[in-house]
């Protein structure tokens, strides 16, 4: 008596299997509604997810309102009006690929008004032939088994300008788990790729001109002391270009790390608040509706439930660009960090500190190199060491500030620490030796763990 009339069908064959297979099914149908007949599009949906007991005979459900389309479209929009105020252009694909929504970072990117993408393949920004053979099918293989993908596309603006996006793909699944939209956020990387090229190309001149001035040292004797100027020529040169390259890869961090900052802010000050402003207002309806309007308090209930959350996402988003907990000072950052890997991992993490006073004076690009190579650490130990135990320590001993990070699992190879792929012992390295100090992983031994150490001058 509560579905309407054109699902009543549809609800006896969904009753009549579930009691003839014993198991359990998922139905979702529109309610009756008393005031027009007959029912007219866009009625309130309810969701059926029932469970038999054969032995019993008894079926079990769960009705769940999911509202009007109307509804659940108001919702979406005020979503999108969110990814509106983003910098990054952002792209959202229904389940057949097709586009359903930019947003303005999209267009100002890309050139390409908002009518002119919806309903299109994104792979219509494509070069042609930019990427080998398989790359676009890969990706999406990896998408659709791992929810997520991360990579860089070779594309080209409305007026045919090519650039190369760092491209970000995420898929939204439903309750059943099917993949009912795909969204993708990218930025144009391609002046950076430029002067990572002009590196590259410099440094192959560099080598060009090393071996060139050895071959000159084939010579005869009377060259030798001219042979000795050039070396001596050629290796200031390169000890220039790997300065620069090192006060580039300094710049690069501070910029990244700043850039972090900046958006970690931009999302508090703009999301946040607009999502804070939305939950109070929620709230009070919550309260107004509690006594006379039980359904819709049911309904704003469950609103509010993914308001929280939302604001718990974008929270977590905020920590890993840059925790706000920096803010309180090292000791607390140290703290909350090791307190999350405990939480994340459950290993067994002591954490010892000096006094305040000693914390207090640390400088905060060392701080921020501290924090960031702890976060570094723990992320090795949590998914390559098989370790139980960790034990971090910071202390100051003879004018100098030592930092270590020590577990009791399988250890660092010596083969492993110079892969090219091993960026975040190299990152490690290099931030510590931009503050002065020396990097130290301790000997290996099978089975003993490891031990990364940080020295810094820390004069009293």
């Amino acid at each position: 008596q509560f579905v309407a009339p054109q699902a009543q069908a549809t609800l006896r064959a969904f009753l009549h299997d579930l009691l003839a297979s014993g198991g359990r099914g998922v139905l979702e149908v529109p309610l009756f509604d008393r005031r027009t007949r007959p029912a007219p599009p866009g009625l309130r949906q309810v969701r059926i997810e029932a469970n038999m007991d054969p032995v019993a005979r008894t079926c079990r459900m769960i009705l769940t309102d999911i509202g009007t389309e109307d509804v659940r479209e108001d919702e979406r929009r005020r979503a999108f009006q969110v990814l509106d105020s983003i910098d990054e252009a952002v792209l959202v694909c229904d389940a057949a690929q097709n586009i359903v929504f930019v947003n303005p970072a999209f267009t100002k990117l890309t050139g390409y008004a908002v009518e002119e993408a919806l309903g299109r393949n994104p792979r219509f920004l494509g070069r042609p032939g930019a990427h080998p053979v398989g790359y676009h099918a890969e990706a999406m293989r990896c998408l659709r088994t791992y929810g997520r993908w991360q990579g860089e596309v070779h594309n080209r603006r409305r007026e045919g300008t090519p650039f190369v996006a760092s491209m970000s793909l995420t898929v939204v699944r439903d309750d059943d788990g099917t993949i009912s939209h795909y969204i993708g956020v990218f930025s144009d990387v391609t002046a950076r790729q430029q002067a990572e090229a002009a590196l590259l190309k410099l440094s192959r001149e560099l080598d060009a001109r090393v071996a060139e001035r050895t071959a000159e040292l084939t010579e005869a004797n009377r060259l030798l002391m001219l042979e000795v100027v050039e070396r001596k020529r050629t290796e200031a040169a390169l000890h220039e270009s790997r300065e620069q390259l090192r006060k580039l890869a300094e710049h690069l961090e501070t910029v990244k790390e700043s850039e972090r900052t900046r958006i970690a802010r931009d999302i508090h000050d703009e999301l946040g608040q607009n999502l804070m402003a939305l939950r109070i207002d929620i709230s009070m309806l919550a309260a107004r509706t509690s006594e006379r309007h039980a359904r819709l308090h049911r309904r704003v209930d469950a609103v509010l439930e993914n308001v929280d959350t939302t604001i718990s996402s974008v929270r977590g988003i905020m920590n890993e660009l840059r925790p706000a907990v920096l803010d309180l000072g090292l000791q607390a950052a140290l703290e909350w960090q090791v307190g999350e890997f405990r939480k994340r991992s459950g290993l067994d993490c002591t954490l010892a500190l000096p006094d305040d006073a000693v914390c207090g004076a640390i400088a905060p690009a060392m701080q921020i190199v501290l924090f960031r190579s702890l976060q570094e650490a723990l992320s090795n130990v949590r998914r390559h060491a098989s370790a139980t135990r960790v034990d971090v320590r910071l202390e100051r001993r003879d004018g100098r500030l030592r930092f270590s990070v020590g577990d009791n699992g399988v250890g660092i190879p010596p083969q492993h620490r110079t892969k090219s792929e091993s960026f975040g012992l190299i990152g490690m390295a290099q931030r510590v030796e931009s503050l002065g100090g020396r990097f130290d992983i301790g000997q290996y031994a099978p089975g003993r763990g490891c031990m990364l150490t940080m020295d810094f001058a820390f004069p009293a």
